[in-house]
């Protein structure tokens, strides 16, 4: 081989090395978050872990309870000189939390003082329990029913075995979780955690923390109007992007121009937009912000180191992390039924008519919003 090719093949190897300088923090970021691409969020991602919670208690209740959950059952308790009363069951734990247990017919009202603003006793109920508007609840909750919270009343932690109702204004301080379904109503503050095993629903202006469930509803649900089928174009590489495998790397900013569709792992140093009706088939990782139009899809994981931007009627099938904030306009859907994601981002505002499936992760605070 000629000294003369010799000095051709490293001049263009060094020339093509040098075009990747640019681009060399993107690759980083790229493989900083390569290992959690493929992370479900729903089955293996946050989720589990914040129900670890809620499994202690089910599993205490089982364990110190179920005696005198059986005899509330059967409307017999035992008062304090051993003897067989109807009613409810009061005591203290082995760590001397104080405890009401419930029979069917008994309510909560009828056993503390009707000037009490705080409770400060465990309470569990073999059927129904209602919590009284603006009460104060210190303790646990437990109800093998339903759990009403009235209006601006506060709660600690909550376990149902079949649903939550959390009244206007009423809050959460630290977890509820309900075995079939979770509402809540107009203005509710949910902190901490709040699952459910079926569906959350949650009206406008609730505010929210963390959120888990295989169906997520936001707000108001309508019936979208129905779209045309559209034909979409193929969209190649720019000449700003290097193909490296099954990637475009990208140095600066890529749009996506409406009608298109394109398969690859996204890397870009600057702003993504995916106009309307676009699709990508693949992850995408962003240094700045990302903004789907109208009707795009993102069949992949989205992360992005600032604000994620979802316009009406678009899609997010895979984990969406950013380290700014998210805004998800109406109609819009984050994971699948079959396919629960994992959403985090530091402030989130759904509009009404949003669906979601797994995991949402506001750190600093998510809303349900009339227009977002």
């Amino acid at each position: 081989m000629s000294t003369t090719l010799l000095w051709q093949i490293g001049f263009a190897t060094l020339s093509g090395s040098l075009a990747l300088v640019p681009l060399l923090p993107t690759l980083k970021t790229w493989q900083r978050t390569k290992a959690t691409s493929t992370q479900p969020g729903g089955s293996d991602g946050y989720g589990e872990e914040w129900l670890a919670p809620v499994d202690r208690l089910r599993s205490s209740i089982q364990i110190e309870f179920a005696t005198l959950l059986q005899l509330a059952r059967e409307n017999v308790s035992t008062d304090e000189t051993g003897n067989d009363a109807h009613g409810a069951t009061r005591g203290a734990d082995e760590n001397g939390v104080p405890f009401i247990v419930l029979g069917p017919k008994d309510h909560l009202v009828e056993h503390i003082p009707a000037t009490a603003r705080r409770l400060r006793q465990m309470v569990l109920s073999v059927r129904h329990l209602d919590i009284p508007g603006e009460l104060v609840c210190e303790r646990p909750l437990y109800a093998e029913g339903r759990i009403n919270i009235a209006h601006d009343a506060a709660i600690d932690t909550a376990l149902a075995g079949r649903e939550i109702v959390v009244g206007i204004r009423a809050r959460v301080k630290r977890w509820a979780h309900a075995d079939q379904r979770l509402d809540a109503a107009e203005g509710a503050v949910l902190f901490g955690c709040v699952s459910a095993g079926r569906e959350i629903s949650l009206a406008r202006r609730a505010r929210f923390e963390r959120l888990y469930a295989p169906r997520i509803l936001f707000g108001r649900q309508q019936a979208a109007s129905p779209q045309m089928p559209v034909e979409r174009l193929p969209y190649d590489p720019p000449p700003h992007a290097a193909v490296v495998d099954d990637r475009w790397i990208v140095s600066g900013d890529l749009h996506i121009p409406a009608g298109h569709e394109l398969t690859a792992n996204l890397l870009v140093s600057g702003h993504l937009m995916i106009d309307r009706g676009s699709r990508v088939h693949g992850s995408v990782n962003v240094e700045r912000t990302v903004v789907l139009a109208e009707g795009a899809r993102v069949h992949g994981a989205i992360y992005a180191a600032s604000s994620v931007h979802i316009g009406e009627r678009c899609q997010v099938t895979g984990p969406l992390v950013t380290l700014g904030s998210l805004r998800a306009d109406a109609f819009s859907e984050l994971g699948q039924p079959e396919h629960p994601i994992t959403v985090s981002a530091r402030k989130i505002r759904v509009a009404e008519s949003c669906i979601a499936h797994g995991a949402l992760w506001a750190r600093r605070i998510g809303e349900v919003v009339a227009d977002a």
